[in-house]
């Protein structure tokens, strides 16, 4: 049976032998972290924009079609902003 200091240290061991591959495995890591994050940031913006169109809209039922123009604006920001994110992800594979 084995005990979990000895696991641990055995492990440490290994590390320790192939420093480049854990190296390696790290930067790898932070790929897919910062693919991650860009793919969270660009779903967040993408609600951001259809919230501010379903708002422009019930504006417009309202008859403030000065406050729906402004968010419609907004919402074409922030398609603007995820637009490069996109193709960049696209690209990447």
């Amino acid at each position: 049976m084995n005990d979990s200091k000895t696991v641990t240290a055995s492990h440490t061991h290994l590390h320790e032998l192939e420093p480049r591959s854990f190296g390696q495995d790290t930067l790898a890591a932070e790929k897919l972290e910062d693919m991650r994050v860009k793919r969270m940031l660009a779903r967040r913006l993408a609600e951001k924009a259809r919230n501010y169109e379903r708002a422009a809209a019930k504006l417009e039922i309202r008859g403030d079609g000065d406050a729906a123009e402004v968010l419609h604006r907004a919402a074409d920001r922030l398609r603007h902003i995820t637009a490069k994110p996109a193709e960049e992800l696209k690209a990447s594979g």
